[in-house]
């Protein structure tokens, strides 16, 4: 994400000619990123060639053309855009995105336009076909009041649960409860949404339970879908979880193994905007990661928290056997977003990071990364490597 507290100094990326040059983000990245075949991200801000589109708001994002320009020309192959920041910028943002990342050639799946019959993403990747889906919890329908409505709009989306605070917009039933504050129906309302969703209970609405059965039965079925259109495999990119917790919720690994015993290959759970755990399953050759971290974002370094190592990620490596057609090895790196004196942005691996600061400073960031290592695989390290091994399969 490019997000609000970076636009602030999106000045610093115009070059002389008055265009936006954001491959210096994205530069220390290009030689790992060339070991792969495939990489994909997550696109967590809407995408757009006009300025007046940009947006300084900390909890409200959109970025320019010229960053995902960057983004592609870093190695990044594929990026997912099902996210609860996808409709920052309304419906009119969603096809400015689609319309930016098609002129690009950047490959991505999770929103459509309206009137638009999408086809799922299958890449051919040294001669295996993976599937890569895209799904969010929700769009920050609460807080930027971009509904999609019960008709034409409902599947622009990739959505595995209602759109936060949709059913209260249809429902006459919700809107007396609402008017009616409380009274009878609300006690009983709430009274009954205890029972079938005791997790939710003090929680945020981006971490909460919300009626799916629709939304659930359009996975499946797009599941369904990309087996018939011969995957050999499944990548699904999902956006769970709440911000910033000190471990996974209770949605986050309820979508996880959902997913799992439908048969996903790979599941990379990510919205938390921390390092959390992995779920590696030999005997069925799958692999799940609960969080990833912020690969950008200012999260741990303009703002809190800095205690949470948000300003680390992970890149996951995942080698495939050609033959088998399954997943034969996994491994990782660390990775750290850091802010440059001018308010700029890079990030790296952070081997490469270390060697360019001060013997005593690097000694505590290597503790750091090397906890961040720790809090991803649940093993302990004692140095710095590119490449950390997690599990052969």
């Amino acid at each position: 994400m490019f997000d609000g507290e970076m636009v602030k100094y999106i000045e610093q990326y115009r070059k002389g000619n008055g265009i936006l040059d954001f491959h210096s983000i994205f530069a220390p990245m290009q030689m790992l990123f060339s070991q792969s075949d495939f990489v994909l991200a997550n696109l967590e801000t809407p995408i757009s060639d006009c300025e007046d589109d940009y947006t300084k708001k900390r909890w409200e994002f959109c970025t320019a053309y010229e960053f995902a320009e960057a983004l592609k020309e870093s190695g990044v192959d594929y990026v997912s855009t099902a996210n609860n920041h996808c409709l920052d910028r309304g419906i009119v943002g969603l096809e400015k995105t689609i319309k930016c990342l098609d002129q690009i050639g950047l490959l991505h799946s999770g929103i459509g336009c309206v009137g638009e019959n999408r086809e799922p993403v299958i890449a051919e990747i040294a001669g295996v076909r993976i599937a890569l889906l895209s799904y969010t919890y929700g769009t920050n329908a609460m807080t930027n009041r971009q509904y999609l409505g019960y008709r034409k709009n409902r599947k622009l989306v990739n959505l595995f649960q209602e759109q936060e605070g949709a059913i209260e917009r249809i429902s006459p039933l919700m809107w007396y409860i609402r008017r009616h504050p409380g009274g009878f129906a609300e006690r009983v309302r709430n009274g009954l949404l205890r029972r079938i969703y005791p997790e939710n209970i003090g929680k945020d609405w981006y971490e909460k339970t919300t009626p799916g059965m629709y939304r659930r039965w359009l996975l499946s079925t797009e599941l369904r879908r990309v087996k018939r259109m011969g995957a050999d495999m499944t990548a699904v990119y999902l956006h769970v979880g709440g911000q910033y917790n000190c471990e996974p919720n209770v949605l986050t690994k309820r979508m996880i193994q959902w997913l799992m015993k439908k048969g996903c290959s790979i599941v990379i759970g990510n919205h938390e905007h921390v390092v959390h755990g992995c779920i590696h399953n030999t005997s069925s050759n799958q692999l799940a990661t609960y969080a990833i971290g912020n690969f950008l974002g200012s999260a741990g370094t303009l703002h809190e928290p800095y205690d949470r190592y948000a300003e680390y990620s992970i890149a996951v490596h995942t080698y495939i056997d050609s033959i088998k057609k399954k997943i034969n090895k996994v491994t990782f790196s660390v990775l750290v977003s850091c802010k440059n004196d001018n308010g700029t942005y890079e990030v790296w691996p952070v081997k490469e990071w270390i060697s360019t600061l001060p013997e005593n400073i690097a000694r505590k960031k290597i503790e750091d990364c090397l906890t961040v290592a720790k809090l991803f695989s649940n093993q302990v390290y004692d140095r710095l490597l590119d490449e950390y091994l997690l599990c052969m399969m």
